[in-house]
């Protein structure tokens, strides 16, 4: 009859113990290593005083749209957490425009849909991915490694309100995070917007990833090259609000 610490036991139980022990020392490590590649990538994109005094950003670069087959300017503002406005310029055609604040969102000038606004948050989340994993990192899920890419990356996934998710997927050695999926889910049918990153650079003591390429629903929905990002105090006042409708 073996003994587990000290005491005998039959052979059954001590096996039992025995697994328990290791389980929950493994759990402990996972975690471990979880915050420490959390803790990582905060240090990495800038660490968590520059982070916490990161309020806005403003980004202007070209997009590729896949559907249209054309390129035209962006222009983006965000405010942490929860205002985000983007503006596109294809040739030819009346700029688009998209808006979340908060609780309210408008696409055009005019009132956006549910699944349009909740769109627009996942985007704004991506905008501000490194300070939301800062302030999530108490309550993020560990999806493990993820494998099929170049290299392995260590999924983490960040539960949103209203039913949204975000997973980042972060290379373990340099910190970087090299993409994030929103997913959300309508009606019952699961939505996912995907976002490649590379070409990182450092701004302003800050690490960006200039360019992103766009994938909805596992197919490719174009490429966005940014070639300026500033960090600012506050944009003016009307920026994050709609302006009228064309035609009226």
């Amino acid at each position: 009859m073996p003994a587990v610490l000290g005491i005998k036991l039959p052979l059954s139980h001590s096996i039992f113990i025995m697994l328990f022990m290791w389980f929950g020392w493994n759990s402990n490590c996972f975690a471990n290593d979880l915050q420490q590649l959390l803790e990582n990538t905060i240090a990495v994109y800038g660490g968590e005083e520059m982070l916490r005094k990161t309020r806005g950003i403003y980004q202007t670069g070209t997009t590729f749209s896949q559907r249209r087959g054309v390129s035209g300017k962006v222009e983006r503002y965000y405010i942490h957490p929860d205002n985000f406005r983007i503006d596109i310029y294809y040739p030819g055609t009346t700029p688009e425009q998209r808006i979340v604040s908060g609780t309210y969102a408008w696409k055009h000038g005019r009132p956006a849909s549910v699944p349009s606004r909740l769109a627009m948050i996942l985007q704004a989340v991506r905008i501000g991915l490194p300070m939301i994993l800062l302030e999530h990192r108490e309550h993020v899920l560990d999806q493990g490694m993820v494998t099929g890419g170049e290299k392995p990356l260590h999924g983490i996934e960040i539960p949103l309100a209203e039913g949204l998710r975000v997973i980042a997927e972060i290379d373990p050695e340099s910190g970087y995070i090299h993409k994030s999926t929103g997913v959300m889910n309508i009606a019952g049918q699961r939505m996912e917007f995907a976002t490649a990153y590379s070409d990182f650079r450092l701004q302003e003591g800050r690490l960006v990833a200039f360019r992103e390429e766009h994938l909805m629903m596992g197919g490719r929905a174009g490429y966005t090259q940014l070639d300026k990002v500033e960090f600012v105090e506050q944009f003016p006042s009307d920026t994050f609000m709609p302006a009228p409708p064309s035609g009226i």
